[in-house]
């Protein structure tokens, strides 16, 4: 075979590398979050009126373009439904998605390196305040890059309530417990280049008294300490219940790689919880916020493109050697 088709074949089996190489290399990243039976009950206190509550809800996805979708309801308004979904914001599929999440769809489309997309999707199935039900929410950001570029996604739950106390004890208390199934995973599976993938997972519950007396602040890590601090008079906080971490930051820059944080396909819930006792009368605001994100970056080498130029590099010096042979 001449050197002009070995060239050639060279040519043809990298040209051949360049389209299918990315066939099967990816660049992943998911952070969901399920809560459920999340309930608030109160102990030596009396309720004088309502609960004046708001709850928001923010879908955003970033892939070749951005995508926002957001949804608000308020005891005020009276506009949040009785039936569920008691608030639900529309899913964020970025533009340019070469696969869509549907809406309330919160499985995992997992990495398959045969996608590039970002998605998010948040919702408030029932609310403890609306229907008198424990409250259950679901939220997930789940991206993937199969193409060069960037990508991210990210879903947020806020509810803040405002609670008019009246004491009918020496002190009052408050409990919360709920369940939650949380899940994260990156993972990096390419060709050489330079690539990271980062999930996050942020949730916190804040209890204050509105003239600043009192605070109770929750951040739940799964460890065996009490990651509840209480403020002021004689208010205490204690954990009765923390079994996984629900602030946590994942990422991976390295080539093949994958962290994840009881990653699975199942939803597994488990518990949590916190007391607080020692409080005193009056107005208190409860706030609980749960975010869920993202970020993918995605720049392989040019090593096909440099072989390629080297094989026609080569190609030029085979033909001008035999030009000056003839």
């Amino acid at each position: 075979m001449s050197k002009l088709k070995l060239l050639a074949t060279a040519i043809g089996a990298m040209g051949a590398m360049s389209v299918a190489g990315p066939a099967s290399a990816y660049v992943y990243g998911l952070s969901h979050l399920e809560i459920a039976n999340l309930t608030i009950s109160t102990t030596g206190v009396a309720i004088t009126s309502p609960p004046v509550f708001t709850f928001n809800l923010t879908n955003t996805a970033t892939f070749g373009g951005n995508t926002i979708s957001s949804a608000s309801c308020s005891s005020i308004a009276a506009n949040c439904s009785a039936v569920s979904p008691v608030l639900d914001a529309t899913v964020a599929n970025g533009p340019g998605n070469t696969l869509n999440r549907a809406e309330n769809n919160y499985s995992f489309i997992g990495p398959n390196g045969l996608s590039s997309y970002a998605t998010s999707d948040s919702v408030i199935t029932t609310a403890q305040l609306v229907q008198g039900v424990p409250t259950s929410t679901n939220q997930i950001a789940e991206s993937e890059l199969n193409s060069n570029g960037s990508a991210s996604a990210n879903a947020e739950i806020q509810s803040n309530t405002t609670l008019v106390w009246v004491l009918t004890l020496a002190a009052g208390s408050l409990s919360l417990d709920f369940s939650a199934d949380p899940d994260m995973l990156v993972e990096i599976n390419d060709i050489p280049g330079v690539f990271s993938a980062q999930a996050n997972m942020n949730s916190s519950f804040s209890l204050s008294k509105n003239d600043g007396s009192e605070s109770v602040t929750w951040t739940p890590n799964g460890t065996p300490g009490n990651d509840c601090s209480a403020n002021g008079g004689t208010v205490a906080c204690a954990e009765t219940a923390d079994t996984q971490d629900l602030n946590r930051n994942i990422s991976t820059g390295t080539n093949p790689s994958s962290i994840s944080n009881s990653y699975d396909a199942a939803s597994l819930l488990t518990a949590f919880g916190i007391n607080i006792t020692g409080l005193s009368g009056g107005t208190y605001s409860l706030a609980l916020n749960a975010v869920t994100s993202n970020s993918l970056v995605r720049v392989p080498e040019p090593g096909t493109i440099a072989l390629l130029g080297a094989a026609l590099a080569g190609l030029g010096f085979a033909g001008r050697r035999k030009s000056k042979q003839a």
